[in-house]
């Protein structure tokens, strides 16, 4: 791992991974968003089960702002969020995923929900960080979609999988802290 030193305060961070995480991971996550709302950066997830509901849920109880991307409507029954896709957003998924033709329509939202939620509403304003947990640290499925375009985009990425809990919690307060980002 090489440190490497930020030229800006992350103001935002994607929270977001496995539907499955380990009790362990998600009182970490916990600690990671508390510790984010203290800092005020902002949590952008969505609204699935595991690893964006630890974020979502502790950034709702440390009282943190977060913004909720919803692909549509009534995604995972919920109706307020943000769900503004374009053209760009769908344009910008399909380059990005390795074999879009193969997605159906709704892999196709949840990937270009995936891009509002890294590059902004209008792709210019990116996420500071992609906060993440996948099983082992492989990027799969949706969440490894996210972890490639966060990567194609200069989006710097802790995947707790890769680390202990206690590793991911020092790691992702060190760059919230102090801008300071240490390569995976």
């Amino acid at each position: 791992m090489s440190e490497v030193n930020l030229k800006y305060a992350v103001s935002s961070y994607v929270g977001l991974g496995s539907r499955v995480i380990p009790p362990e991971y998600q009182s970490a996550c916990r600690h990671v968003a508390y510790v984010a709302a203290m800092y005020h950066v902002i949590l952008r997830t969505n609204t699935n089960a595991g690893t964006s509901a630890v974020f979502e849920d502790s950034c709702f109880r440390c009282q943190g702002t977060r913004q909720i991307y919803l692909p549509y409507e009534g995604f995972n029954k919920r109706r307020h969020g943000v769900s503004a896709l374009t053209g760009e957003h769908y344009e910008v998924a399909s380059r990005a995923h390795p074999n879009w033709s193969a997605c159906n329509q709704y892999a196709k939202k949840i990937h270009a929900n995936t891009v509002s939620m890294l590059l902004g509403d209008n792709l210019n304003d990116k996420a500071g960080v992609l906060l993440t947990y996948t099983e082992k640290g492989i990027a799969q499925g949706s969440s490894g979609f996210a972890i490639h375009l966060a990567k194609g985009y200069d989006i710097p990425i802790i995947n707790a999988g890769k680390h202990t809990p206690s590793e991911f919690i020092n790691l992702c307060t060190v760059l919230i802290r102090d801008g300071i980002y240490v390569e995976e």
